[in-house]
């Protein structure tokens, strides 16, 4: 078998530092960095009568990890998630490892394991923290990482977007065995002050190898392209209040054809 792989990172960091070196030696740049430390603690109480175990507290999830400036046009992040995993109390793994290139002032791409925008710009306006899973997230319609490569376009004050092609995976798992990546898009809207209008769309697709009894000989099929829709409106109010509505519908889920959420 024979393979091809394209390694561009490093050469691509290059030829930016380069770059970034040229433009920012009018003034002095000193390069920074941030220690990432978040948990999240909870308390539950069970009210049901004779339950087994009536409270506990709860360390449900914790970030461990490190955020570098390199220069104007480049910041890197690697960050650790610890949390209850298959039946385990804790298991961690990487949940961030990316590079942000910003090339132009209307262009910045991202390239590694990041953060999708499904969820993303929902929770930059609400700024807190779920207290439970998003719908989204809780009934397995996205996940919330993903490797791959992101280029998100800045088109005026008020219009963004955001193009991405990722393994489909997640930030669990590695890429399927018949290499199909997940294509989205993500258009960002603020007409006035507060406001957020948001559309996105993503597109999978899926195949799989079934095998006859003696595990021998097999056939690959097709399976129905996965899509998602999200539509979501916001308004914030300065401080004082947020509100907001948001819609999600999922065709194929699973890649099942008429299986729908």
């Amino acid at each position: 078998m024979k393979t091809f792989n394209i390694s561009v990172l490093l050469v691509f960091l290059c030829f930016m530092n380069s770059y970034s070196q040229k433009k920012d030696s009018q003034t002095v740049f000193m390069p920074t960095g941030k220690v990432i430390i978040q948990g999240f603690v909870n308390y539950k109480y069970n009210f049901t009568k004779d339950v087994l175990q009536k409270s506990a507290f709860q360390l449900n999830r914790a970030y461990l990890g490190y955020k570098y400036d390199f220069t104007r046009h480049i910041a890197g992040n690697i960050t650790i998630d610890c949390g209850k995993d298959d039946g385990s109390a804790y298991t961690s793994f990487v949940k961030f490892a990316y590079v942000d290139v910003a090339i132009t002032n209307w262009l910045k791409m991202t390239l590694g394991q990041f953060r999708l925008k499904q969820f993303d710009d929902q929770e930059n306006l609400t700024t807190y923290r779920y207290v439970s899973k998003s719908f989204a997230d809780l009934y397995g319609m996205n996940y919330s990482a993903d490797l791959g490569i992101n280029a998100a376009f800045r088109i005026n004050k008020k219009l963004s977007s955001n193009l991405s092609v990722t393994n489909g995976e997640g930030f669990k798992k590695l890429q399927d065995d018949f290499g199909f990546h997940k294509y989205a898009a993500n258009l960002l809207f603020t007409p006035i002050e507060g406001l957020m209008l948001k559309g996105y769309t993503d597109l999978n697709q899926a195949k799989k190898q079934l095998k006859d009894i003696s595990g021998k000989d097999s056939v690959i099929i097709s399976l129905k392209t996965q899509q998602t829709v999200n539509f979501f409106a916001g308004y914030k109010f300065k401080e004082k209040f947020r509100i907001a509505a948001e819609y999600n519908i999922q065709f194929n889920n699973a890649n099942t054809e008429d299986h729908t959420l």
